[in-house]
């Protein structure tokens, strides 16, 4: 077994060792470790991972909070350090010295990284599911350019299906951050980001240069205008991801035919994309179904969130749960189970939890019940990543 794994490792390495454009793009795919690092240290991520600040969590690791150990100094030195080290790791993999310990410098980071993420809820975001399904291909499936080059269209198709809603296509997700565009013109252009995302993505297989060029292009403006959306983090992400094309395209080779990895991967990839879909009611409100994917600004969503804590003979005491969250979640139920299981654990003897949650999207005309959870703490809820959660109510679409 043992062998079979090493040949394994060994086979993936000598694809990357063998081609050029590989090599490079592992540079690339090193940086944005580099940026991730980078970007944890400048935002409040270290703080929320610092020993005595209450944590969000993931719903399969509610005893998080007992992982968060370290000071904010030592969250950042160990943010700076994954910087560093991915740093060597894109020098080793363009000048193709050491490409073994790069490839499993990689890996290494990549579980570092994980593992942060895991710590805490508000790691969540889109830019994480994208990298790492890159490097998941990169580092263990074959035909990795081919996929790649699959994959990253598929992407933004994805992400235009996400969007094809009344909230982007009006705007209202946008929530006036783009000061120089708004009324009929940023409608106009968030049904150009559909546009793009659905149909004209395909340009990038077009034989005609121009036309992936021009494809490819629009991608680094639409991306370039996020800045004053989303800041530095998610554009600058997204330039080192689609840089698998530029690198492809100079190399003057041809990808002959569509491998079954390839195929796979996006299969894979599409089932948790579409699985929201299938699941009842409004998933943009209740998050079912969309943990695992991707995750960006479609809508944007307001909520009143509601702990009621009833003692014995006293009046029931109401406690604000809402917090300064990033907007793809600051509406999560996962949120606010999270702080209602915290809550939970400093309850006197005889006291019970009652746990609300209504929300809407801007453009909705009132907000729906989400939680309406009487004697929260003595429910033993389970939270399913793949089914319906039957205390979990299913706003209306």
């Amino acid at each position: 077994m043992l062998e079979k794994i090493k040949a394994y490792f060994q086979k993936q390495v000598q694809e990357i060792s063998t081609d050029v454009v590989l090599q490079r793009y592992g540079a690339f795919l090193s940086l944005t470790l580099t940026i991730t690092g980078i970007f944890w240290i400048f935002s409040p991520m270290g703080s929320f991972l610092e020993s005595g600040n209450e944590a969000i969590c993931w719903p399969f690791w509610q005893s998080c909070q007992s992982a968060h150990i370290l000071s904010l100094t030592s969250n950042r030195f160990l943010f700076g350090s994954i910087s560093v080290l991915s740093l060597v790791l894109a020098w080793a993999f363009w000048t193709g010295r050491k490409l073994k310990h790069a490839y499993l410098g990689l890996i290494l980071l990549t579980l570092i990284k994980l593992s942060v993420v895991a710590l805490d809820y508000r790691f969540r975001m889109n830019q994480h599911i994208m990298s790492l399904w890159v490097t998941i291909v990169f580092l263990f499936i074959p035909n990795k350019r081919a996929t790649l080059m699959v994959l990253i269209p598929v992407f933004y198709f994805w992400a235009g299906v996400i969007k094809f809603n009344d909230e982007w296509l009006s705007g209202a997700a946008l929530h006036g951050r783009l000061m120089f565009l708004q009324g009929a013109t940023l409608a106009w252009a968030c049904a150009y980001v559909v546009l793009l995302e659905l149909v004209l993505i395909w340009g990038l297989f077009f034989e005609n240069f121009w036309v992936r060029f021009s494809t490819w292009a629009q991608l680094i403006l639409f991306h370039l205008v996020s800045f004053a959306i989303v800041g530095f983090y998610y554009p600058v992400l997204m330039f080192f991801l689609i840089m698998i094309f530029p690198l492809h395209w100079a190399s003057k080779t041809t990808i002959k035919y569509l491998p079954r990895s390839a195929i796979t991967t996006v299969i894979v990839f599409s089932i948790l994309q579409s699985w929201a879909h299938v699941l009842p009611g409004d998933t943009t409100l209740t998050g079912e179904g969309r943990l695992f994917s991707l995750h960006m600004i479609d809508a944007w969503t307001e909520c009143v969130a509601n702990a009621t804590i009833n003692r014995p003979g006293a009046t029931p005491q109401i406690k604000n749960l809402r917090m300064k969250l990033p907007v793809r979640i600051q509406c999560d139920p996962v949120v606010y189970i999270s702080r209602a299981h915290h809550l939970c654990e400093s309850l006197a003897s005889g006291e019970t939890l009652d746990l609300s949650l209504r929300s809407r999207k801007t453009t909705d005309p009132e907000l729906q019940t989400i939680l309406d959870t009487k004697d929260f703490c003595h429910q033993d809820l389970r939270y399913s990543f793949w089914l319906h959660n039957g205390w979990i109510s299913t706003a209306s679409n």
